[in-house]
């Protein structure tokens, strides 16, 4: 891979296609039995133990402001790497600032593929776009649909 192009696996929440560098992703899981916490904001869906770690796991569309579907079979957890994890590769993707001490993982309702994406073909997204720009690092726009690029940043630590 050379430092123009990088990989993203790609996601559904609701109607909108998304993707993650993958640098960031540390696994994805089908588990979403989660133990609920009360008296916490409307997007975080519960706990996940996982082998003997505890998850904060996130309604991803409820926290970008988006339509989520019924969670299902085909629902999955994309669990983030920590800030501590991921500082040893920053470089790789352009020392891009990303600081999360806590595991989080965000349900999605459906995983896609993973793809190259070339860095000259991100744009900026749309000005007029449903979701909040915050959210969104850019996009890209593929032979068949738009795919967002999630910003993991603004997602976790606004």
């Amino acid at each position: 891979i050379s430092m123009a192009s990088q990989q993203y696996t790609t996601f559904r929440v609701g109607k909108y296609l998304f993707g993650l560098n993958i640098l960031l992703i540390r696994e994805i899981n089908r588990n979403t039995e989660l133990a609920k916490v009360d008296l916490t904001d409307d997007f975080i869906l519960g706990l996940m133990n996982l082998r003997g770690e505890i998850i904060t796991i996130l309604d991803l569309g409820e926290r970008i402001g988006t339509t989520t579907e019924e969670y299902n079979e085909s629902s999955r957890c994309i669990i983030l790497k920590t800030g501590k994890e991921f500082a040893p590769i920053s470089e790789l993707l352009n020392n891009m600032p990303y600081k999360c001490d806590d595991l989080v993982g965000l349900m999605v309702n459906e995983i896609g593929d993973i793809i190259s994406i070339d860095d000259n073909d991100i744009t900026n997204p749309p000005a007029n776009f449903t979701i909040d720009l915050k959210y969104l690092s850019g996009v890209y726009q593929s032979d068949s649909q738009l795919l967002l690029l999630l910003n993991p940043n603004s997602v976790l630590n606004d």
